[in-house]
């Protein structure tokens, strides 16, 4: 709808003028407004319908808003002229666009593919001591600022930490109510670390109350009921809790609140690296060969994989190629424009056009190029998010690089508009 409105001006009986442009512009804006209620509707189940009809309306409200805006209607006589002059140029215009969006599209998607921001982490999780000491004592330097979780013995009762809603429920409603901890976004493990490791006594931002503390809540493996909750304190937040690979609290072996929970370490160990990109790459592998190999039961979680680093190159790749060929495209549709509109420039230099007149000739391929462009692109950008109206940003986010092709077309776009300015020069 927008390209179409770029492109083909409808034709009224009537002029448009500012007056009732503004009777346009605020119907089109009120059916818009109600387009995004019907979307936000369907996004949270209330409404079947509200994303298709959303999204007709939404279309169909742009176009009169566009059309309403004053570079679109105070020149009807150089657009008559112009129009003369587009020959195929609008549907090239309109694969160029899609093909636009389809990159913004899949960028966003493939960023999403990612899961989260790559931060370096290396996690080699169901080690033993005995594993422990042997990847320590090959690689001394390596291992030198690794950080080591030993998960507490749960042979008796697993070690959850609750966020202050479910630990307020369990308070309210009693210890065996199984119902408090029953939402899988309120249970999050616990570790035991070295009491001397900046980690001690440290959570992340969703189990921390506001006066410091966080609740801990110990269940029977057996019944799955809750058979003790307790208030501990903690030496505040790390953000590197806040991954969805790592735990949500991590006491200190031997610190008070462990004591007073009763937790003892077991025989698992998770090894964490945090620097793992910057080792020299046959560490990397060597360290990843000893670990699946030795400890074929270990479990290993990389952020910076194979197929993360092919998701973020696509991502990359695909706005980037997508604006070769879109400019390319413009390009020879803005030469293309100006060859067939050389007697028509020549003819308005005679009459005294100025070099900003001139320049308006090319401003119905200029719009698309630049507008066109940015709403192809944000539309495309809107398509890879499942969530719209509610970002969830643990699920991963787009990242930035389906901008890529935003600069360059604006860049070529004010080129041509300087280029369209000078004046034409006849051939003797």
């Amino acid at each position: 709808m927008t390209w179409l409105v770029l492109f083909f001006r409808m034709s009224f009986k009537h002029d448009i003028t500012t007056r009732n442009a503004l009777w346009y512009i605020i119907l089109s804006s009120a059916v818009l407004l109600f387009s995004c209620v019907a979307i936000e509707r369907y996004h949270a189940a209330a409404w079947p319908f509200g994303g298709p009809v959303g999204s007709v309306m939404g279309a169909c409200a742009l176009g009169p808003m566009l059309l309403s805006l004053p570079w679109l209607f105070r020149t009807p006589a150089q657009c008559s002229a112009v129009e003369r002059t587009r020959s195929l140029s609008a549907p090239v215009c309109a694969l160029a666009l899609l093909l636009l969006g389809a990159s913004s599209l899949f960028s966003g998607q493939m960023m999403i593919a990612t899961s989260n921001s790559d931060n370096g982490l290396f996690i080699a999780d169901y080690l033993t001591q005995d594993d422990l000491n042997y990847l320590v004592g090959k690689y001394p330097e390596t291992l030198d600022k690794a950080i080591v979780l030993t998960a507490p013995d749960e042979s008796r009762y697993l070690v959850r930490a609750a966020t202050s809603h479910a630990y307020d429920c369990v308070i309210q409603h009693g210890a065996d109510d199984a119902d408090c901890y029953s939402d899988s976004d309120n249970e999050t493990t616990v570790m035991l670390v070295d009491s001397n490791s900046s980690l001690a006594g440290k959570t992340n931002d969703v189990h921390i109350t506001e006066s410091g503390n966080t609740g801990i809540i110990l269940i029977d493996p057996t019944t799955q009921k809750i058979t003790q909750a307790a208030q501990v304190s903690t030496e505040g937040t790390d953000s590197l809790l806040n991954d969805y690979t790592m735990p949500g609290v991590v006491l200190g072996i031997d610190s008070p609140q462990a004591k007073t929970l009763g937790l003892t370490p077991s025989n698992r160990h998770t090894l964490i690296m945090t620097d793992f990109p910057s080792i020299a790459s046959g560490v990397r592998d060597s360290i990843r060969s000893d670990i699946i190999n030795r400890c074929g039961y270990a479990f290993i979680t990389e952020h910076d994989t194979t197929s993360y680093r092919s998701y973020v190159a696509r991502a990359i790749a695909i706005p980037a190629l997508a604006t070769i060929i879109s400019g390319l495209t413009f390009a020879a549709l803005a030469i293309s424009t100006r060859q067939t509109q050389s007697t028509l420039r020549w003819t308005l230099q005679e009459f005294g056009a100025s070099r900003f007149q001139l320049m308006r000739l090319f401003r119905p391929l200029g719009i698309t190029m630049s507008l066109g462009s940015t709403i192809a692109v944000f539309l495309g950008w809107l398509g890879s998010h499942p969530w719209i109206i509610a970002p969830a940003n643990e699920f991963g986010t787009t990242g930035w690089w389906w901008l890529i092709p935003l600069p360059v077309i604006f860049i070529e776009t004010a080129l041509f508009c300087w280029w369209f300015s000078l004046p034409e020069r006849r051939n003797q």
